[in-house]
């Protein structure tokens, strides 16, 4: 869950799909980043941080969130009408990564 070329694929895959929500809910092009401190509130609350060293920056734990995503995409295990499911949280935005980070976890312990 460090890989870091998995990490900056999912960075920009998460992106993507964060402001595709926030465009379809507002009805206008937003073209937004998820902060390092949602990823990482949010990789606390699902459990995701328990698998990670003890000691890492929050910029680390969000890396993991962003490489699960990487990593199951190009497996095939999610599409992105599953990952769209985020845009019914997205006005709060730990909620809409933990959604996502939920799906992934599911996703890939089949």
């Amino acid at each position: 869950m460090l890989d870091k070329k998995l990490a900056r694929f999912g960075d920009s895959l998460l992106n993507f799909l964060y402001s595709f929500a926030l465009t379809k809910r507002r009805g206008e092009p937003i073209g937004e980043k998820v902060s390092d401190e949602i990823l990482a509130i949010a990789a606390k609350n699902v459990g995701i941080k328990s698998f990670l060293p003890s000691r890492l920056s929050k910029g680390e734990i969000a890396n993991s969130i962003e490489a699960l995503l990487g990593y199951a995409w190009l497996k095939n295990k999610v599409s992105i009408e599953e990952l769209m499911t985020i845009e019914k949280e997205i006005d709060e935005p730990v909620k809409a990564i933990e959604k996502l980070a939920k799906i992934l976890l599911e996703k890939l312990s089949k």
